[in-house]
Protein backbone atom coordinates (compact mmCIF):
# COMPACT_ATOMS: atom_id res chain seq x y z
CA UNK A 1 0.00 0.00 0.00
CA UNK A 2 2.84 2.33 0.73
CA UNK A 3 4.21 1.87 -2.70
CA UNK A 4 0.80 2.65 -4.14
CA UNK A 5 0.46 5.67 -1.89
CA UNK A 6 3.94 6.79 -2.90
CA UNK A 7 3.08 6.31 -6.60
CA UNK A 8 -0.20 8.13 -6.10
CA UNK A 9 1.57 10.98 -4.27
CA UNK A 10 4.25 11.11 -6.98
CA UNK A 11 1.55 11.07 -9.60
CA UNK A 12 -0.33 13.93 -7.90
CA UNK A 13 2.88 15.90 -7.54
CA UNK A 14 3.70 15.32 -11.21
CA UNK A 15 0.16 16.29 -12.20
CA UNK A 16 0.40 19.46 -10.10
CA UNK A 17 3.76 20.21 -11.69
CA UNK A 18 2.28 19.68 -15.16
CA UNK A 19 -0.66 21.91 -14.29
CA UNK A 20 1.68 24.63 -13.02
CA UNK A 21 3.84 24.35 -16.13
CA UNK A 22 0.73 24.35 -18.35
CA UNK A 23 -0.60 27.39 -16.55
CA UNK A 24 2.77 29.11 -16.94
CA UNK A 25 2.91 28.20 -20.66
CA UNK A 26 -0.69 29.44 -21.14
CA UNK A 27 0.31 32.76 -19.56
CA UNK A 28 3.33 32.93 -21.87
CA UNK A 29 1.10 32.02 -24.85
CA UNK A 30 -1.37 34.78 -23.94
CA UNK A 31 1.51 37.27 -23.62
CA UNK A 32 2.91 36.15 -26.96
CA UNK A 33 -0.52 36.38 -28.65
CA UNK A 34 -1.01 39.86 -27.14
CA UNK A 35 2.44 40.89 -28.41
CA UNK A 36 1.58 39.49 -31.87
CA UNK A 37 -1.68 41.52 -31.91
CA UNK A 38 0.19 44.66 -30.81
CA UNK A 39 2.90 44.09 -33.41
CA UNK A 40 0.29 43.53 -36.13
CA UNK A 41 -1.51 46.72 -35.12
CA UNK A 42 1.83 48.61 -35.16
CA UNK A 43 2.65 47.06 -38.55
CA UNK A 44 -0.75 48.16 -39.89
CA UNK A 45 -0.11 51.70 -38.63
CA UNK A 46 3.32 51.67 -40.28
CA UNK A 47 1.80 50.37 -43.54
CA UNK A 48 -0.83 53.12 -43.41
CA UNK A 49 1.87 55.74 -42.76
CA UNK A 50 3.96 54.34 -45.62
CA UNK A 51 0.98 54.55 -47.99
CA UNK A 52 0.34 58.14 -46.94
CA UNK A 53 4.03 58.96 -47.45
CA UNK A 54 3.99 57.31 -50.89
CA UNK A 55 0.96 59.38 -51.87
CA UNK A 56 2.60 62.54 -50.55
CA UNK A 57 5.79 61.74 -52.47
CA UNK A 58 3.77 61.18 -55.65
CA UNK A 59 1.98 64.47 -55.08
CA UNK A 60 5.30 66.26 -54.52
CA UNK A 61 6.76 64.66 -57.64
CA UNK A 62 3.74 65.84 -59.66
CA UNK A 63 4.07 69.32 -58.18
CA UNK A 64 7.76 69.31 -59.03
CA UNK A 65 7.01 68.30 -62.63
CA UNK A 66 4.30 70.96 -62.90
CA UNK A 67 6.63 73.59 -61.44
CA UNK A 68 9.39 72.57 -63.85
CA UNK A 69 6.93 72.87 -66.75
CA UNK A 70 5.78 76.29 -65.58
CA UNK A 71 9.39 77.38 -65.16
CA UNK A 72 10.23 76.15 -68.65
CA UNK A 73 7.21 77.97 -70.12
CA UNK A 74 8.11 81.15 -68.21
CA UNK A 75 11.71 80.98 -69.42
CA UNK A 76 10.50 80.49 -73.02
CA UNK A 77 8.17 83.50 -72.64
CA UNK A 78 11.06 85.58 -71.26
CA UNK A 79 13.18 84.60 -74.28
CA UNK A 80 10.29 85.56 -76.62
CA UNK A 81 9.89 88.92 -74.89
CA UNK A 82 13.63 89.58 -75.00
CA UNK A 83 13.64 88.81 -78.73
CA UNK A 84 10.64 91.11 -79.26
CA UNK A 85 12.34 93.87 -77.27
CA UNK A 86 15.53 93.44 -79.31
CA UNK A 87 13.56 93.59 -82.57
CA UNK A 88 11.65 96.67 -81.46
CA UNK A 89 14.82 98.28 -80.20
CA UNK A 90 16.47 97.69 -83.59
CA UNK A 91 13.37 99.02 -85.33
CA UNK A 92 13.35 102.11 -83.11
CA UNK A 93 17.05 102.63 -83.76
CA UNK A 94 16.35 102.47 -87.51
CA UNK A 95 13.39 104.83 -87.15
CA UNK A 96 15.49 107.27 -85.13
CA UNK A 97 18.24 107.15 -87.78
CA UNK A 98 15.64 107.71 -90.54
CA UNK A 99 14.17 110.65 -88.62
CA UNK A 100 17.61 112.16 -88.07
CA UNK A 101 18.32 111.85 -91.80
CA UNK A 102 14.91 113.36 -92.64
CA UNK A 103 15.59 116.21 -90.22
CA UNK A 104 18.93 116.89 -91.89
CA UNK A 105 17.27 116.95 -95.31
CA UNK A 106 14.57 119.30 -93.98
CA UNK A 107 17.23 121.56 -92.41
CA UNK A 108 18.91 121.79 -95.82
CA UNK A 109 15.56 122.58 -97.49
CA UNK A 110 14.77 125.22 -94.83
CA UNK A 111 18.13 126.90 -95.43
CA UNK A 112 17.47 126.82 -99.18
CA UNK A 113 13.97 128.30 -98.68
CA UNK A 114 15.33 131.00 -96.37
CA UNK A 115 17.91 131.93 -99.01
CA UNK A 116 15.15 132.01 -101.62
CA UNK A 117 13.10 134.26 -99.32
CA UNK A 118 16.05 136.63 -98.93
CA UNK A 119 16.54 136.71 -102.71
CA UNK A 120 12.82 137.38 -103.23
CA UNK A 121 12.82 140.16 -100.62
CA UNK A 122 15.85 141.73 -102.25
CA UNK A 123 14.12 141.57 -105.63
CA UNK A 124 10.94 143.06 -104.13
CA UNK A 125 12.99 145.88 -102.60
CA UNK A 126 14.71 146.40 -105.93
CA UNK A 127 11.37 146.55 -107.74
CA UNK A 128 9.83 148.84 -105.14
CA UNK A 129 12.87 151.10 -105.27
CA UNK A 130 12.69 151.14 -109.03
CA UNK A 131 8.94 151.92 -108.87
CA UNK A 132 9.61 154.78 -106.50
CA UNK A 133 12.32 156.12 -108.78
CA UNK A 134 9.96 155.92 -111.73
CA UNK A 135 7.23 157.60 -109.71
CA UNK A 136 9.59 160.43 -108.69
CA UNK A 137 10.73 160.92 -112.24
CA UNK A 138 7.18 161.16 -113.47
CA UNK A 139 6.32 163.57 -110.70
CA UNK A 140 9.30 165.79 -111.57
CA UNK A 141 8.42 165.65 -115.18
CA UNK A 142 4.89 166.71 -114.41
CA UNK A 143 6.09 169.51 -112.17
CA UNK A 144 8.41 170.93 -114.78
Amino acid sequence: QMVIDKCHTDSLAERDQHRAETSKLRGQLEDTERQVRELRAARNEINTSCEMLKQELQSLAESKRATAMQKSKAEARVRELEATIAERSDSLDETAADMAQSRSIMDIKVVGLEQENIRLRDRILELESSSLSIGLSEHRTENQ
